[in-house]
């Protein structure tokens, strides 16, 4: 009897064991494949391995962060739940959580999440970066730039931290803080140079100063890192009209406009930089194709008034400076 017991025992372990092994593998394998970006691959492996070891609480919080790049954040929810269930003590099941319910705009639950990932482990980096987003879509920017400043303290790696900079510079972008934004936008240059969004917002701070040459720059920049990028398009064109190179600016506009059929700033700009040169009928055509995308904005109304009045059409100058009125009433 005990020897027959010996031997069901060590089966048993045995099993356990190699069950173990066999979830690892399946795990490893989700692993690669995610980093590959395979994620649909990476979720039916960490799904074997909790089949082979339903206690594997990595497992189920790896597969909640590979749901959070899938957009599946009620799936995400569920893993990350799961995981805090069989080791309530584990951080990155909170922050995972935590991500999930900040996309789903539930704030709330997203800064308890993220402060309970902190309490755990306070050299956690990620819930403060994570707080920081929160704190800016909150407009609470003073907390941001905080929360910000404090992943940066506890973060090596040179792309996080160009990711913390970048959210930090945008808080103080909010707080008029230009000089201080520039700076962390440089920084965020230096450690991840080829993220085009810190050049084109140091190119809007620099084109605020009038400094139209460095934003120029930066622009260009921006649009060689991405030459669809319509916005840093236009911020060339506001640049190039701030030089009077309203030839380049025209062709700024005309190329974001190519890329954003829809994007009414361009056509807004680019009729105004056509006025600036005296062709009117062109400068009414975009502020008119302006209108029909953004048909409550009061200011265009007025430019195209303006140009009616001086090709004397003095009806439709009046109909727009009576809707104009209007909409600067609502």
């Amino acid at each position: 009897m005990n020897l027959v017991w010996l031997i069901l025992t060590f089966g048993i372990c045995v099993f356990s064991v190699q069950g173990q092994d066999n979830a690892t593998n399946f795990y490893n394998r989700a692993m690669n494949e995610r980093d590959k970006g395979d994620y649909d691959k990476a979720i039916a492996d960490f799904t074997e391995a909790i089949n082979l070891n339903s206690n594997y609480f990595e497992a189920y919080a790896r597969r909640s962060s590979t749901k959070l790049l899938k957009d599946d954040y009620d799936g995400a929810i569920a893993d990350s739940t799961k995981a805090i269930q069989i080791n309530p003590k584990f951080a990155p099941a909170y922050n995972n959580r935590g991500v999930a319910e900040d996309n789903k705009k539930d704030f709330d639950g997203a800064l308890a999440d993220y402060n309970m990932a902190i309490k755990l482990d306070p050299k956690f980096w990620m819930p403060y970066q994570n707080i920081g987003d929160v704190k800016f879509e909150q407009k609470d920017y003073d907390n941001a730039i905080a929360n910000y400043t404090e992943a940066l303290k506890l973060e090596n790696d040179d792309f996080r931290k160009a990711s913390s900079y970048y959210g930090r510079g945008l808080a103080k972008m909010k707080k008029n803080d230009g000089d201080g934004a520039i700076a962390d936008f440089t920084q965020g240059i230096k450690l991840n140079p080829k993220y085009p969004d810190n050049y084109y917002l140091r190119g809007n701070i620099e084109k605020s100063k009038g400094d139209y040459d460095n934003a120029i720059a930066d622009y260009n920049r921006a649009v060689e890192l991405n030459p669809k990028f319509v916005f840093a398009y236009c911020g060339r064109g506001d640049a190039k009209t701030g030089k009077y190179d309203d030839d380049g600016a025209i062709d700024d506009y005309t190329k974001a406009i190519e890329f954003d059929p829809k994007y009414t700033r361009a056509y807004w700009h680019r009729g105004l930089t056509k006025k600036h040169m005296s062709n009117y009928d062109g400068a009414i055509a975009d502020f008119t194709k302006a209108i029909e995308l953004d048909p409550k904005n009061a200011e265009i109304y007025r430019e195209r008034s303006e140009l009616r009045r001086l090709t004397h059409d003095y009806d439709g100058a009046m109909s727009d400076l009576n809707k104009a009125a209007s909409l600067g009433q609502n």
